[in-house]
């Protein structure tokens, strides 16, 4: 019989998402100033800056799937993204 998820779950680790609020607030920043900006290198930098924003709030949350046998496996935030579509 072959296992299947029962609950998908994540838990926000406060003390860490205080500490990784000051890197998304300097990422936001670095976002702001280059909105009106036109060239391929500022398009860069705004996606280098949002993957940024992206890793800093999955460094801040542990989440994770449990099967119908009880067990239970970390799994990534983007992972934890699709999963709840």
């Amino acid at each position: 019989m072959s296992k299947r998820i029962v609950c998908i779950g994540r838990k926000i680790n406060k003390d860490r998402l205080r500490h990784e609020i000051e890197n998304i607030r300097r990422e936001l920043k670095i976002i702001e100033r280059h909105l009106d900006k036109d060239d391929d290198l500022q398009g860069l930098e705004i996606g280098l800056a949002m993957d940024e924003i992206i890793m800093a709030l999955s460094r801040a949350t542990d989440c994770y799937v449990i099967y119908s046998d009880g067990t239970k496996k970390q799994i990534t935030l983007a992972e934890h993204f699709i999963l709840s579509l």
